[in-house]
């Protein structure tokens, strides 16, 4: 990560330093909004990274006014990112290269700060070369946030778009749209899922002193859905969003209850090797994947190998303890065995129960499969 930030530093200190010289005191060239200009990226100007050629504008930009980038040009792709320097130090703001469509660029975001902001207009590959257009302009204030309720059972179609309220937290301006529920102790499931955009959910619990989290997800519901899990009591707020600020459209919020299905534990002795199915019916994990469990009583240093073999699906092994919250885990694998079978070699740490999880790496997935529990010498 370290040198991920060096090298935008290094980068947006290029920027600077090319248009300086390229356009004297003045400085890099203005982009004013609603007012596109035109360029042409040759051969001669400033490249960095595995990119192509790049030429560097500054916007004079109001604190808290949000503003949409747009690059496009039809003899190559665009890619355009916006940054601000703040006492020495380079902070990209945000960046992209599709959100127009096609392989032109569009990016939003929002000034934390009035003052100076460079705009980089730049070749996605290292030798596109030719000309294009790149325009900025203002997004009118978003209307208020206001929530809708959801019930339990309950599914909702939403549309995220250049009117949607913004997080005030994220600098990109992430769109948003706000739900609340009441639970009463029940164990409910939220999902968020688009087929527009990478779906993102954050989930609060309404205190009288503000919100409190509960989590976030990006991925829990399968392939770019969200998904979250929890037993809920009191007033919650559902915050669904994209992962990506430029990626924006119609998505479909859910409301659901979970039923709690008993956690049968099976006892698995040293040197034992079970037969077993993970079915549709068994016991879930917070995000929807079956388990099955069991547990091993051995002495404190003693080595076990424990083995999760499927040709059905891909396993994923577990290892922990039961704490007061429930199941906490302390190792886990899912390919340790080779190939999509998983393998866990421990040494007992102390005297008790302990417990082991099988279950699917990838939620949906059921089928037979053996666990064995073998000693081995330290």
């Amino acid at each position: 990560m370290r040198g991920r930030v060096i090298m935008r530093a290094m980068f947006v200190a290029a920027v600077c330093v090319a248009a300086s010289r390229a356009d004297g005191q003045d400085g890099m060239r203005p982009l004013r909004v609603g007012e596109p200009v035109s360029g042409t990226l040759t051969a001669q100007d400033p490249r960095f990274s595995s990119r192509g050629p790049f030429q560097a504008y500054r916007l004079e930009a109001k604190a808290g006014t949000r503003y949409v980038i747009t690059m496009s040009s039809a003899a190559f792709d665009a890619y355009t990112w916006v940054a601000r320097s703040v006492g020495g130090l380079t902070e990209e703001l945000a960046s992209d290269d599709d959100g127009a469509g096609g392989t032109d660029a569009r990016l939003r975001f929002r000034a934390p700060a009035a003052g100076s902001y460079v705009i980089v207009a730049q070749s996605l590959e290292a030798s596109a070369l030719g000309a294009y257009v790149l325009r900025v302009d203002e997004v009118p204030p978003s209307a208020p946030a206001v929530a809708i309720a959801l019930t339990l059972g309950q599914a909702r179609e939403g549309m995220l778009d250049e009117k949607s309220p913004v997080l005030d937290d994220e600098a990109t301006a992430v769109p948003y749209q706000l739900y609340s529920f009441t639970g009463t102790g029940q164990r409910v499931r939220v999902a968020v899922r688009s087929g527009a955009f990478d779906a993102a959910v954050r989930i609060t619990k309404v205190t009288p002193g503000g919100e409190t989290e509960v989590g976030t997800d990006d991925d829990n519901g399968g392939g770019t859905d969200a998904q979250m899990t929890f037993t809920a009591n009191g007033a919650y707020r559902i915050y669904a969003r994209p992962v990506d600020a430029d990626k924006v459209g119609p998505f479909t919020v859910s409301l659901t209850e979970v039923q709690v299905r008993p956690v049968v534990s099976r006892p698995l002795a040293l040197g034992q090797t079970v037969e077993a199915t993970l079915e549709g019916t068994d016991a879930e994990l917070d995000d929807g994947r079956n388990f099955d469990q069991y547990t091993i009583t051995a002495r404190p240093g003693e080595r076990v190998v424990v083995t999760v073999r499927s040709k059905a699906f891909d396993a994923f092994l577990d290892w922990g303890r039961m704490g007061e919250d429930g199941f906490e885990s302390d190792m886990s694998d899912d390919d340790g065995a080779g190939d999509t079978d998983a393998r866990l070699d421990i040494v007992i740490p102390a005297d008790g129960t302990h417990v082991l999880r099988a279950h699917a790496l990838e939620r949906g997935q059921s089928g037979a499969y053996t666990i064995s529990v073998e000693r081995r010498s330290k």
